[in-house]
Order: structure tokens, then C-alpha cells, then sequence
């Protein structure tokens, strides 16, 4: 059974302006995100960078809450939140080397 944080329903996807009647029209018929970015999307109640999102959802995943993903899926799974608006820039922080790093926040 899923757990009924991970069933997150949100806006529909969207298409951009140039985009092709039939690109509109797919996005309307897109009503639920899928399990993997629901997953990502739960991780989200303060500001994460890529970095720490991937920590947070490891230990997730080891307590069972959450389906297995790659890193480079965690953050392909981020990078699509935002493109369909869930998440947005919510500043700047550092990585573990301390470099700049962008922090994701719910929009």
C-alpha cells in the first residue's frame, strides 16, 4: 500500500507557449505525477540542494518509505517537478565542499 503522503495531486502539467497544439493537449491529460516523483516531491518541507534532497531521500529509502532511484534519477525527478511547478530556486547554499548550490523549495 502506498503511503497516502507519496499520493500528492497537483496542477495539471503544462506546455510551453510555442509549443504544439498536440504538446497542450497531452498536458491537460497529465493529472498525477508518478510514484518516483511523488517520492522526490514528499521530500520537500524545507529548502534542499540537489546534494542534501539525495540524502534525505536515501534514508528514506532505507526506512522503506520511498522507491529506489539513482542519484541522477533523484535529481532527473527534481529537474521535472520544476519544470511542471511543483518546485522552484528557493536561493542559494553550499555543498559539502562548500560551493554555491542551488536550494529547490515547493512553489
Amino acid at each position: 500500500m502506498q503511503d497516502p503522503q507519496l499520493d500528492l495531486f497537483g496542477p495539471h502539467a503544462e506546455a510551453r507557449r510555442p509549443d504544439p497544439v498536440t504538446s497542450h493537449l497531452a498536458a491537460l491529460s497529465v493529472t498525477a505525477l508518478n510514484e518516483k516523483q511523488n517520492a522526490v516531491l514528499a521530500m520537500f518541507g524545507g529548502p534542499f540542494t540537489d546534494e542534501l534532497l539525495i540524502d534525505a531521500y536515501y534514508q528514506a529509502e532505507v526506512a522503506g518509505i520511498v522507491p529506489a532511484q539513482s542519484e541522477s534519477g533523484i535529481r532527473t525527478r527534481r529537474k521535472e517537478l520544476v519544470r511542471a511547478g511543483f518546485l522552484r530556486e528557493a536561493g542559494v547554499g553550499r555543498s559539502r565542499s562548500g560551493r554555491s548550490a542551488i536550494l529547490w523549495g515547493r512553489a
